[in-house]
């Protein structure tokens, strides 16, 4: 699997994704993400991850992501804009 960043904001394009989830543009003009070393080691620790789900107000197409910062504001599936509705618990570990 060769991981892609999106041409237009930097971010890593999701696996299948034909628009970016955090600007909407179209992924055809993505480039290769080549990481260039390992760096240090990052802290993990913190609060649990929220869970959302997405729903594109173009087509209907539905995600969930379970992030602390979630930017995704737009449809993988058609660049729509999509609506986040946070749930109400949270992921317990």
């Amino acid at each position: 699997m060769e991981i892609r960043k999106c041409s237009n904001c930097g971010k890593i394009i999701g696996e299948g994704d034909k628009y970016c989830r955090i600007c909407g543009t179209d992924t055809k003009s993505s480039r290769p993400y080549r990481p260039e070393k390992e760096g240090p080691a990052q802290c993990i620790y913190g609060p649990p991850p929220i869970p959302r789900e997405h729903t594109c107000t173009k087509c209907g197409y539905t995600w969930e992501t379970h992030l602390m910062i979630d930017d995704e504001k737009y449809c993988p599936e058609c660049g729509g804009h999509a609506d986040v509705k946070e749930r109400h618990s949270r992921l317990e570990y």
